[in-house]
């Protein structure tokens, strides 16, 4: 639980962060800035002569807090590793945000765009200067199963003493990747979206080392003048080596690394070993990269002629309808039996094909998985990795990418037919199709606490809840929750409290249990039902991480409680919880108010006594139904009884003449 510092006259130019640190609002130093984010001056008490600085991330975007612990235990002089991280009153924003404290780079940052050329390296600096610092505090990042994700010409810094050692910046203030120029992210993850790229490997940070190597050798990237997708196409087309040197002549000595480190096929790409052995001395022949299966014949889409798989998959995704008529005709099939030289491909097509259920777009995702299952997943326009799919799905609900492709791509089950193609199954993928299982379950639940939302702080858990009743606030922790709305409700207390999906989301994922009785009542039409599924989730909440009181939350929850008495049938009752109320709510208690109001032996009380009530009712109506019937009648009872007694009587007189009249004949 995050712990507000007193804001005392003197600190009030200042951000505190844990620790004896300080942050320095208005002594910026955006030399140290990182991709959306801001950089100031910062300081600790005990240590004033320290040149530190502190990162404020866009609060849009998670940092990389779960890595934070374990960065900075690392001793690596290459790397900028965090010294401490948390939450702090941000006075220029009017809000709190995170911050990370660094201790500064000895000198300036080596480029700020790719576009710019610098002085060459020779083979003698990088391999005696540059490179083993680099590598030795990477292999000590990559031995902790971390990745880097931000290793690039732009995020190095000098040496101020000019000796040529550089630094590697900071890799935790953003998401993973996400400000990573497509040129230095290998194939896999550079056809992915920037948001949905993942953590990756240490393969993924082993080619943007070899991208940036190539950099320092040659004093600029050739292939940086180029678009995205041309640089893209490039490497489909002629492999990453011959794509990024451009044409470029580079030392025989540089060659062996350069082809390691830029292999697009991962499983021959070196590993951190490789880089030591090799700047230890062992010294090989140039390795030949392996080039990609070509099909016997071309595959001729939209006009073009396509020899890959990899290459015909980009195409698909990238006219998703058009594909879809190729792929229902006989002529792809064909194709894929004949011409493309590709066992396991051919039968991973096999079973797309098979299977062409659902939405159209969907057996193009299947086909692209298929002819590449390297690639990331691509539908409807997004590209993700299956470890992007956490931050893919935050962009989409901040309006920074389309939502929607994100969430189809799960309901139709794409990442689970990833994981059935794969030759071998094991326990993780196994894990991963379970997990995507879960989640599409949660996607399609419409009521508050799932959907998107749900989503999203599933697989975020470093994020703050984003509900705008608190967001300013930055709540990490469920037990943070209640305290920021009751700062909330101090300033809006003339309005009714309202559980957006993002608050309700963020409780499902971070208290589990908080239950799943308030989900109907918050999705209900009736106001009632709101005001008790409201009064549950925060009666739990508070009942589990307090604070004891919460007078300004309870007051404004109050406004929607009356409804709930109504629910009571006994007058008497109802009178009297009425009256009771308003000291009820002064107590600043909900989980009491929750007591009161929804005690189960009183319901049931009010339940017995109404269904009793009902049964006496019901009785007094038969009662009268039978007393007034048998008045009505009367007039009628009486004229049969008077004619039944009519006609014996004349049957007697009849019977009583005719004996008479016998007996005077005799």
């Amino acid at each position: 639980m995050a712990v507000r510092e007193p804001q005392t006259e003197a600190a009030k130019s200042r951000a505190l962060l844990g620790g004896g640190f300080e942050i320095y609002p208005d002594r910026p130093c955006p030399e140290f800035a990182s991709p959306g984010s801001t950089a100031f001056v910062a300081s600790h008490r005990d240590r004033p002569a320290a040149r530190l600085f502190a990162v404020i991330g866009d609060p849009d975007w998670p940092p990389r807090s779960e890595m934070m612990t374990a960065l900075s235990q690392l001793a690596a002089p290459a790397l900028t590793l965090p010294l401490a991280w948390g939450v702090v009153d941000w006075a220029p924003a009017g809000r709190r945000s995170f911050a990370t404290v660094f201790e500064q780079p000895p000198g300036q940052r080596l480029v700020t765009s790719l576009a710019q050329r610098i002085e060459p390296a020779g083979e003698d600096e990088l391999m005696g200067v540059i490179l083993p610092p680099l590598v030795a505090g990477l292999r000590d990042l990559w031995g902790a199963h971390l990745t880097h994700r931000a290793i690039r010409p732009t995020n190095l810094f000098r040496d101020a003493a000019g000796g040529g050692a550089l630094r590697l910046g900071e890799c935790v203030t953003a998401p993973p990747a996400l400000a990573q120029p497509v040129v230095c992210e290998p194939l896999e993850s550079g056809l992915a979206m920037a948001v949905g790229r993942g953590h990756g490997t240490a393969a993924d940070d082993i080619y943007a080392l070899g991208v940036t190597v190539l950099f320092l050798l040659l004093g600029q990237l050739p292939a940086a003048a180029l678009g995205d997708d041309q640089i893209l196409a490039e490497k489909i087309a002629r492999g990453s080596y011959v794509a990024l040197l451009g044409g470029a002549r580079i030392p025989v000595a540089m060659t062996e690394l350069l082809r390691g480190t830029l292999a697009d096929d991962p499983r021959e790409r070196w590993s951190a070993q490789d880089i030591a052995l090799w700047l230890s001395g062992r010294r090989a022949l140039p390795k030949q990269q392996a080039q990609p299966k070509r099909a016997q014949h071309p595959f001729v889409f939209l006009d073009k002629n396509y020899h890959t798989g990899r290459a015909l998959a980009r195409a698909f995704a990238a006219d998703p309808m058009a594909a879809l008529a190729v792929l229902r005709g006989p002529d792809f099939a064909t194709w894929t039996r004949h011409s493309l030289a590709e066992e396991e491909c051919s039968k991973a097509l096999a079973a797309a094909l098979a299977d062409d259920r659902g939405p159209e777009e969907r057996l193009v995702g299947r086909v692209c998985i298929a002819l590449d299952p390297a690639a990331p997943l691509r539908y409807k326009g997004a590209a993700t990795t299956l470890d992007g799919f956490a931050v893919a799905a935050l962009a989409g609900l901040r309006g920074r990418v389309a939502v929607q492709p994100i969430a189809d791509a799960i309901i139709v089950g794409l990442p689970q037919f990833w994981c059935a193609l794969r030759r071998e199954s094991t326990q993780e993928q196994a894990a991963i199709q379970k997990n995507f299982d879960r989640l599409r379950v949660l996607l399609e639940d419409r009521r508050p606490g799932f959907g998107m939302e749900r989503i999203v702080y599933e697989l975020n858990p470093q994020l703050h809840c984003l509900s705008s009743a608190v967001e300013a606030d930055y709540v990490l922790d469920p037990g943070d929750l209640l305290p920021a709305l009751e700062r909330a409700s101090e300033r809006r207390r003339d309005e009714d409290l309202q559980i957006d999906r993002h608050l309700a989301a963020f409780i499902a994922a971070r208290f589990r249990l908080a239950g799943n009785d308030w989900h109907d009542g918050l999705a209900g039409v009736d106001p009632t039902d709101r005001a008790l599924g409201a009064l549950y989730l925060f009666g739990r909440l508070q009942s589990r991480y307090g604070p004891p009181a919460l007078p300004a939350l309870t007051q404004r929850l109050g406004r929607q409680l009356p409804a709930l008495i109504e629910r009571f049938h006994n007058r008497a009752r109802r009178a009297r919880l009425r009256a009771a109320l308003p000291r009820s709510l002064a107590k600043g208690s909900l989980a009491d108010v929750l007591a009161f109001l929804d005690s189960v032996p009183e319901r049931i009380r009010d339940h017995q006594g109404f269904n009793q009530a009902k049964r006496d009712y019901a009785a007094i109506e038969r009662d009268l139904d039978l007393l007034g019937g048998g008045a009505a009648r009367q007039p009628e009872r009486a004229a049969e009884l008077g004619a039944r007694y009519a006609a014996v009587t004349a049957k007697a007189l009849a019977w009583l003449v005719a004996l008479v009249m016998l007996v005077t004949r005799l």
